[in-house]
């Protein structure tokens, strides 16, 4: 589902990476370095149109964040 949702492999494409877990301050015993880091898929694009760098973007995106700007799924584009 979700390569169909990120348009892989035409857009995007679906890459392993080993991701650090990170605890905050305080935290009880933390285990071994090796077993904080875990592996995981995230979807990058090298190729992209290059106007698209000087487009607006956000650091960060929440859904439902108080920016109001609301997820627009792809069949509605």
């Amino acid at each position: 589902f979700l390569d169909e949702f990120e348009g892989c492999p035409d857009l995007y494409q679906r890459v392993r990476v080993s991701v650090a877990v990170l605890e905050p301050e305080g935290a009880p015993e933390e285990p071994p370095a090796a077993e904080r880091r875990l592996p995981c898929f995230v979807y990058i694009t090298a190729t992209y149109p290059p106007e698209w760098a000087q487009l607006p973007h956000l650091d960060s995106y929440d859904s439902q964040g108080a920016h109001g700007l609301p997820y627009n799924p792809r069949e509605n584009r």
